[in-house]
């Protein structure tokens, strides 16, 4: 029996229809990863800067702790005015006895700073500019002038402030932190005799990025940058072929056979064209993300060329498979329901009609709570959570309430699935979900922001209430015991809105703090300022 006209016309409207479903449903879920890449990126640089600020700061510290012995202060004049009535001949006997002396006075506690605290170099410079007097991690090299290279150096002597930041040095580049050095002279005054400066690698910086961000960090210096500051010497031997990639060289990486992953297709095309955040198909399917690498010197003066460029990368295989299976799920959803709707005109025109009016009708209801919920948790989704916020904040602004907003995270989340497997560590999630719904209010909004992070909103709440509220969250979850892994507990960043303040803003406030709750040992509530 052939159909009708209409009925081939309708037929055809539903095969298009569907192809068209599964396409737009496809690249919406791509374009939601990338989208989740694109904030992944943000997140990595933002942290990344977190983490190279900090640890500039314990080396100004370290520096300063030294610089504030007065032993050490009046050794320092002394081998200054030794070395200025020897005019400046570093080779002399009594200039040299005076900087045994000062080495001796400090050998002790550099032993300790480099073991406990890794530092990698303790640096007394004489001023004006840079002028090599003690290494104290290298005392045989000494009486170089380093103007051109070290500014964190030169800047320090000048202005006579403490200075800190990235710096390549001829021998090696570091984080480092200065801090101008005075002593009392013999009429009792007091005097700037140079700079004392504590610096580290990048080593131990990445160590601790990778294992809060669970992603591979590389650390590129230009083949420009290097070669104006570094001695040749030490390039040649520090740098070799395995350190070598085009225009730069491989300073640092929590990959060990790097320079293979780098020199790939995609990837090495990716560093050359300074690309921000992209997934990339090469031996595996990753999420990567590049940004500039400036050192003290570029931090003041922004039309300098950029040091380097700092890479990260993780695997996004699960990810992508989930997009893969939307496609599949989707397909198999399309051809399932054409099936249905084919016999449905089979057996009569207005038998269809109603048919076809139906499934089209169950497929949006469908389509719009996967828009709005998280599959897993049935709280909202990242999307809707940020729609509703966004909402929220228009209204704060409008009317001069108030309004709240929490980010959780479980902590040592990825211990427990990689324990207990993620089948435990998604009942976690549920629990967590379901735990979080019996202490909201019921006009407060609850949303999976992402992995195991949970957003809440609390409309018309003052931030002493939110942090409450946090408080009971927090208190819930500690006390609760999971069958099989028993308590798991919550950091939380509370915070509340500012006017005309925007999304992103808020976000971030909210995030600093929740960082800063993982960070002063995790189970806590921080408020983000």
């Amino acid at each position: 029996m052939f159909k009708s006209k209409p009925l081939l016309f309708i037929s055809l409207f539903i095969v298009i229809s569907d192809i068209l479903f599964v396409g737009v449903n496809y690249y919406s879920t791509l374009n939601s990863l990338k989208s989740d890449t694109r904030k992944w990126a943000k997140d990595q640089q933002h942290i990344f800067n977190l983490l190279l600020e900090e640890k500039a700061t314990s080396m100004q510290q370290i520096a300063m702790y030294v610089a504030s012995d007065t032993n050490v202060q009046r050794l320092f004049l002394f081998g200054k005015e030794m070395l200025a009535s020897k005019g400046g001949d570093f080779s002399a006997p009594a200039v040299q006895y005076m900087r045994t002396k000062l080495y001796n006075s400090v050998k002790s506690s550099w032993t300790e700073m480099a073991s406990k605290y890794d530092v990698r170099q303790l640096h007394f410079h004489l001023g004006p500019g840079s002028n090599s007097y003690l290494r104290v991690h290298r005392p045989e090299k000494y009486g170089d002038n380093m103007d051109e290279v070290r500014y964190t150096i030169v800047d320090a002597n000048k202005n006579l402030k403490p200075t800190k930041g990235f710096e390549t040095g001829r021998v090696y580049s570091g984080i480092r932190g200065v801090v101008p050095v005075y002593a009392t002279n013999i009429n009792n005054e007091k005097v700037h005799v140079g700079a004392l400066e504590a610096g580290t690698s990048f080593s131990d910086t990445l160590r601790i990025l990778r294992e809060e961000l669970e992603s591979n960090i590389t650390i590129l210096l230009t083949q420009n940058h290097v070669e104006k500051n570094m001695w040749p010497d030490f390039i040649a031997r520090t740098f070799t072929d395995k350190r070598t990639i085009e225009g730069y060289y491989i300073e640092c990486s929590t990959l060990q056979d790097v320079k293979t992953f780098l020199t790939q297709g995609p990837i090495l095309k990716a560093i050359r064209d300074n690309l921000e955040a992209d997934i990339i198909h090469v031996d595996g399917i990753w999420q990567f993300c590049s940004f500039p690498l400036q050192d003290y010197h570029g931090s003041l003066n922004p039309s300098l060329p950029d040091a380097g460029t700092v890479v990260v990368w993780r695997d996004a295989s699960d990810k992508w498979g989930q997009v893969q299976q939307s496609l599949i799920t989707n397909i198999v959803f399309s051809i399932v329901a054409l099936v249905l709707i084919e016999l449905a005109l089979f057996t009569g025109w207005h038998i269809s009609q109603n048919h076809l009016n139906a499934i089209i009708s169950r497929q949006t209801s469908e389509l719009q709570k996967l828009a709005n919920y998280d599959g897993l948790t049935s709280l909202l989704n990242r999307r809707a959570i940020e729609d509703i916020l966004q909402r929220e904040m228009s209204r704060f602004n409008r009317y001069n309430t108030f309004l709240t907003v929490m980010l959780f995270d479980l902590d040592h989340f990825k211990k427990v699935n990689d324990t207990y497997g993620h089948n435990v560590g998604d009942e976690v999630l549920k629990k967590t979900a379901e735990l979080i719904q019996t202490v909201i209010r019921k006009n407060d909004y609850a949303g999976r922001w992402g992995g195991e992070e949970f957003l809440i909103i609390a409309p018309d709440t003052p931030l002493d209430s939110g942090v409450q509220l946090a408080e009971r969250i927090r208190n819930e979850m500690a006390t609760y015991e999971f069958v099989e892994v028993g308590s798991v507990t919550l950091s939380i960043g509370v915070s509340r809105c500012e006017r005309g303040e925007k999304l992103d803003q808020l976000i971030r406030r909210t995030d600093d703090a929740l960082y800063l709750a993982k960070k002063k040992g995790r189970n806590l509530v921080e408020v983000g300022v």
